[in-house]
């Protein structure tokens, strides 16, 4: 009997660390933003044991929790970490959507104004340096749907839409603020786990997200080497999550900076006439086997309107993982505390 591939869901009481234990096994929570005018990006992701690590391959009985940040303006990458931590620094009670790796956390959080997550980042940087990070994703759409169904890899888009704000802040080595830049955006919180590794997870993962003024759109397109593939899309409109199955083209295939393979126009299209296009614009983050980018995103519905703005797609292949070279070449730019 065939695996189902990929649970779907939108819940807050599953955004927990699930301590999955099979070899290679991971669990990773991202929170991303744009600025209200689209000129600023903001990246966060933490990893129970970081995937693109040169460890996690050669290795793949022990645990590399990391946290990744990126921070981009007008297409420029004004920080962007990326630091691996012992495994005994993650710490969770496994029961609340709330985590700590270093000094770095994210939690839940219920103030009169609403309800939300709080993400705070404490990473060091160079001479001596650090970039203090707290931003606040005050949740508009969440904890929309609950699993139906388990497999041993789901996607819970636990809060699709929130309204994000915060600050950056850079720390000179005497502890004084050197630079702090303030951000208000819109953005989403994920969550993706699987209890086997990447490598025997998918071959290829295409997935991302935009904020259209009356509608949020998810996609995601992962191919397996057995087993059934996905092809979905996800309507997000009027309180309520719509599924649906679609089918996928991609045109003109180019590579990033360090050859990382993504499709100029990607469209997804499905039976009862809903067409998503992506198109690629600006590169977010890349790296061998993996590439993030700011994306022009039209939405067609069945009501007739044509919804256009700024989203953020992300591309993912495995084949290139356990290539000893590229793993060497990943780990120059990882920061070990």
């Amino acid at each position: 009997m065939l695996q189902k591939p990929l649970t779907f869901l939108s819940s807050i009481n599953d955004d927990v660390w699930h301590k999955q234990t099979g070899e290679g096994a991971f669990e990773c929570w991202t929170f991303d933003a744009m600025s209200d005018d689209g000129r600023e990006v903001v990246s966060i992701k933490f990893y129970d044991n970081f995937i693109l690590s040169p460890r996690y391959v050669s290795q793949p009985d022990l645990r590399f929790p990391a946290v990744t940040f990126v921070y981009c303006v007008d297409g420029k990458k004004i920080y962007h970490k990326v630091v691996e931590y012992p495994a005994e620094s993650v710490q969770s009670d496994g029961e609340t959507a709330a985590m700590s790796i270093g000094k770095n956390t994210f939690r839940i959080d219920k103030a009169d104004y609403g309800s939300g997550y709080m993400v705070k980042l404490d990473l060091p940087s160079r001479g001596g340096r650090r970039i203090e990070v707290s931003l606040e994703w005050l949740s508009v759409d969440a904890d929309m749907l609950e699993a139906s169904g388990q497999s041993v890899t789901a996607w819970n888009v636990a809060a699709p839409r929130s309204d994000v704000s915060g600050r950056i802040t850079l720390i000179g080595r005497r502890g004084q603020e050197k630079k702090t830049c303030h951000f208000r955006g819109t953005g989403s919180h994920e969550q993706f786990r699987s209890n086997r590794s990447i490598v025997d997870t998918f071959a290829t993962r295409q997935w991302g997200h935009a904020h259209f003024i009356d509608t949020t759109a998810f996609f995601c397109r992962q191919t397996v080497a057995v087993g059934e593939q996905v092809e979905r899309l996800y309507i997000i409109r009027d309180g309520k999550i719509e599924e649906y199955d679609a089918v996928f083209n991609q045109k003109s295939l180019v590579r990033s900076r360090y050859g990382a393979r993504y499709p100029q126009t990607l469209t997804a299209t499905t039976d009862c006439g809903i067409n998503l296009e992506v198109r690629p614009a600006t590169v977010i983050d890349t790296g061998f086997s993996n590439v993030k980018l700011v994306s022009k995103m039209t939405l067609e519905l069945n009501d007739g309107k044509v919804r256009t703005t700024d989203g953020v797609a992300e591309f993912l292949t495995t084949a290139r993982m356990n290539n000893g070279l590229f793993r060497f070449l990943t780990g120059l730019g990882i920061k070990r505390n």
